[in-house]
C-alpha cells in the first residue's frame, strides 16, 4: 500500500503522468555540462562549495557506517559534487546521474533536488513517493540553502540511501547542516564586504595605515605607508613590526602594555631623499576585551611643517630686517663721522708713529664695523635686486673658482657634479654670496682634518636642488635648529650673520633650506629653488 505523501509530491507525480512519462522506464538527465563548462561553474561556486563540502563531510562522519551519498547542486539544479558511499555512487551513475547533470522534473521526473529548490524547504522523498519504480528502494532528503540576508537561492544539499536506512531524523539533521552552511556563508559574505570596504578606505586615505596581529606580525600595510616609509608592502607583510627602528618600540608597548600613543612626531626619508614629517598614532585592537592586534596611523604634516617654518623664518627675517635697517642707519652716521676725523688726524704732521699705529688699528676696526652694518643693511632689502635668468651651474662654477684657493689652504678638495638644465630669476651677487658663505662654513668645518666638499645639483619635479655636503665636525639637533639665528654661531668668533644672510637670500628667491647634520659625521645643506626653462640668452 502506498504511504501518504505531501501534496506537492502528489502534484509532481501527476505532472509526470500527464507528460507521458513511463514510471517503469529509467529517466536520466538530458542536459550535461561539458568539462570546460563544469570547470567554470565549479570555479564560480568555489567558496560556496568549500563551505558546503566542509559541513557535508561532518555529516558523513557523524553517520559513518551508514551507506549514504551526499549530493550538492547549484541554484539551477546542476549537480556539482557527489560524496559518500561508492556503491550508491556507481549505481546512480549507471542511471546517467553524475557531476554536471541538470536535474529538471520534465527530464528526471519527481526528484528531491528539483523539489528542494522549487519549494525552498526541507524535502523527504521516500520509496514509492518517487514516480519512477527504479527509485522505490531509495530514500532521499534534500534542503535548499540561501544567503539569508537577501534570500538569494544558492543551491541544495541532498542525501540518498537505501530505503531500509531511512529515518525521519535525517531531515532534521540535514536542516541543521543547512543552517550551519547558511550562517558560515553569511559570515564570509559580510567579511568580504568588510574587506572590500577596508581596502577602499585603506587605498583612498591619505594616511599611512599599519595593522598587526597580537604577536606584532604585520597584517596590513597600505599604499601611503609604502610611500612615506620607502618600504614595499611585500617586504613588510608577515614580518614583525618590532624590527622597525622607527615604530617598533611603540607597537611593543601597545601590544604588551596596552598603551596608546597620539601625535608622536616622526621623521622619514622617502625614496626621493626628501624628509617626511608625520604624526603617528597607535592603539590596541580588542575583541571581547582581549588584545588581538595593534593599529598604527601616520598623518603626513610635511607641508604644514614647511609652511610653518617658512612663516616663522619670514616673520623672523621681517623683524630682523626692520631692526637692522633702523639700527644700521643710526650706527652708520657716527661711524662715518668717527672714521672721517680719524683719517684727518692720521694725516696730521703732529701725530707720532705710535699714535699713527693706534689710529690705523682704529680705522681697521671701524671698517670691520662698517662691513657688519652693510651686512645688516643687505638683510633689510625688501626684495632681491639686479635679477637675471641664470643657471645655478654657472654660479657654482664661479664660486668654485674663487673658493678653490681657500679650500686648498685648509686641505679640502672640491667635488662638483650636476644634472641641471633649469634656471631661475636670481640676483647673482646675492646667490654668489650665499654660496660663498656655505662653501666657507663647510671648508672651515674640515680645516683640522681636511676632506672633500661635495656640491651636487639636480632637478626634481620642476625644482632645482643643490646639495652641499662636508665631512666635518657636524652639528647637534639643537645647533641645527638654531641655524640662521642672529648672533648664534658654532664658531668662536662668528656673529651668525653669514647664515642669516643665507636663509634670507634663499627665502627671497622662493626657496627653502633643509639641513641634515650629525656630530662628527658632517653636514649636508639641501637648498631647493623653483626652476623654469632657461630663456635665451642665458647668463653663462
Amino acid at each position: 500500500m502506498k504511504s501518504e505523501e505531501p501534496h506537492f509530491i502528489t502534484k509532481a507525480n501527476q505532472l509526470c503522468k500527464e507528460s507521458g512519462m513511463d514510471p517503469n522506464v529509467i529517466a536520466s538527465p538530458k542536459i550535461l555540462l561539458s568539462d570546460q563548462e563544469m570547470k567554470k561553474k565549479r570555479h564560480s561556486y568555489n567558496e560556496i562549495l568549500s563551505v558546503v563540502r566542509f559541513f557535508s563531510k561532518k555529516l558523513l562522519k557523524s553517520l559513518e557506517g551508514t551507506p549514504i551519498l551526499v549530493v550538492i547542486s547549484d541554484s539551477e539544479g546542476y549537480l556539482l559534487e557527489m560524496e559518500g558511499d561508492e556503491t550508491i555512487k556507481l549505481t546512480v551513475e549507471q542511471f546517467g546521474i553524475k557531476s554536471g547533470s541538470l536535474f529538471r522534473q520534465e527530464d528526471t521526473g519527481t526528484n528531491v533536488i528539483s523539489l528542494a529548490l522549487q519549494h525552498r524547504q526541507p524535502i523527504s522523498l521516500i520509496g514509492d513517493h518517487h514516480y519512477h519504480t527504479f527509485l522505490h528502494e531509495v530514500a532521499c532528503y534534500g534542503a535548499a540553502f540561501h544567503y539569508t540576508d537577501d534570500d538569494n537561492l544558492l543551491g541544495s544539499v541532498c542525501i540518498m540511501m537505501p530505503i531500509k536506512f531511512q529515518n525521519p531524523l535525517y531531515i532534521t539533521m540535514l536542516s541543521q547542516v543547512v543552517d550551519s552552511i547558511e550562517r558560515e556563508l553569511l559570515l564570509r559574505k559580510q567579511n568580504h564586504k568588510l574587506h572590500i570596504m577596508n581596502q577602499i578606505m585603506l587605498s583612498r586615505t591619505r594616511n599611512g595605515i599599519v595593522i598587526t596581529d597580537e604577536h606584532g606580525v604585520t597584517t596590513e600595510f597600505n599604499e601611503f605607508a609604502e610611500e612615506i616609509s620607502n618600504r614595499s608592502r611585500e617586504s613588510v607583510i608577515g614580518r614583525s613590526i618590532y624590527e622597525s627602528e622607527l615604530t617598533g618600540h611603540f607597537f611593543k608597548k601597545v601590544l604588551e602594555k596596552e598603551e596608546k600613543f597620539e601625535d608622536e612626531e616622526l621623521n622619514f626619508i622617502n625614496q626621493n631623499g626628501d624628509q617626511i614629517v608625520c604624526l603617528f598614532d597607535a592603539q590596541p585592537i580588542y575583541r571581547d576585551h582581549k588584545v588581538i592586534g595593534a593599529f598604527g596611523q601616520f598623518r603626513d604634516i610635511t607641508e604644514n611643517v614647511n609652511t610653518r617654518e617658512r612663516l616663522f623664518q619670514s616673520d623672523r627675517l621681517s623683524v630682523i630686517s626692520e631692526l637692522s635697517a633702523s639700527v644700521s642707519h643710526e650706527i652708520r652716521n657716527p661711524l662715518t663721522v668717527t672714521s672721517g676725523f680719524l683719517q684727518l688726524l692720521n694725516r696730521s704732521p703732529n701725530v707720532d708713529v705710535k699714535e699713527k699705529g693706534y689710529i690705523e688699528l682704529s680705522l681697521q676696526e671701524l671698517n670691520r664695523a662698517e662691513k657688519i652694518v652693510s651686512d645688516f643693511l643687505s638683510l633689510s632689502k625688501p626684495q632681491a635686486q639686479n635679477m637675471v635668468y641664470s643657471n645655478l651651474k654657472v654660479e657654482i662654477e664661479y664660486v668654485n673658482n674663487i673658493m678653490i684657493a681657500y679650500a686648498n689652504l685648509h686641505q679640502v678638495k672640491l667635488d662638483f657634479h650636476f644634472n641641471n638644465g633649469l634656471c631661475n630669476n636670481f640676483d647673482q651677487n646675492q646667490i654668489q654670496q650665499c654660496l660663498i658663505n656655505l662653501y666657507k662654513n663647510g671648508i672651515e668645518s674640515m680645516s683640522e682634518t681636511g676632506g672633500i666638499l661635495t656640491v651636487h645639483i639636480e632637478e626634481y619635479k620642476g625644482n632645482i636642488i643643490i646639495f652641499i655636503k662636508d665631512s666635518g665636525v657636524g652639528m647637534t639637533k639643537d645647533e641645527v635648529s638654531r641655524m640662521g639665528d642672529p648672533y648664534y654661531s658654532t664658531k668662536e668668533e662668528g656673529t651668525g650673520l653669514g647664515m642669516l644672510m643665507v636663509y634670507s637670500t634663499v627665502y627671497k628667491h622662493g626657496g627653502k633650506i633643509d639641513v641634515n647634520s650629525e656630530k662628527h659625521k658632517g653636514t649636508t645643506f639641501q637648498i631647493t629653488f623653483p626652476g623654469v626653462s632657461c630663456p635665451s640668452p642665458v647668463i653663462v
